[in-house]
């Protein structure tokens, strides 16, 4: 629950028919330009990244993201299928988050990790959404030992 109104039906529709045909850097822009609320121009930059190819060779999972991101942004618990596998597994998990993110992505981090038992949040000072690797690093080190 952001304040953001939610994703109409047509955009869970029109990203999964966009990586039907083959149409995976305009599944992206769609993606970050309507679920992410960027900018234009922002996105625009980020085409220009090293980033970039990769995420439109990851397109062909948005529809999961999707599903689990309109369902757990409906302000209702987190669903049980998203959580419970997860829990079950028993494996340790970590979440970062950073504090100069959007505020919706803190508290979804905030959400997961409140669902989730055992597992450990942490919140990078001085980052974005796109961390720094010398932020990250030690964070990483220090949960994996």
């Amino acid at each position: 629950p952001d304040g953001r109104s939610p994703l109409p039906a047509s955009y869970q529709e029109g990203l999964s028919r966009l990586i039907d045909r083959g149409r995976l850097a305009d599944a992206v822009r769609l993606f970050l330009r309507e679920a992410v609320g960027m900018e234009e121009g922002a996105i625009a930059v980020m085409e220009e990244s090293p980033a970039w190819a990769g995420l439109v060779a990851a397109a062909p999972s948005l529809p999961f993201d999707i599903a689990i991101q309109v369902e757990a942004g409906s302000g209702q618990a987190l669903p049980a299928a998203f959580i419970d596998p997860i829990a079950r597994a028993g494996t340790p998990v970590l979440l970062m988050r950073g504090d100069r993110s959007p505020a919706w992505l803190g508290r979804a981090a905030e959400a997961i990790s409140g669902s989730l038992p055992g597992s450990r949040l942490v919140t990078l000072e001085g980052q974005t959404h796109d961390v720094r690797s010398e932020s990250l690093a030690p964070r990483l080190l220090d949960f994996f030992s």
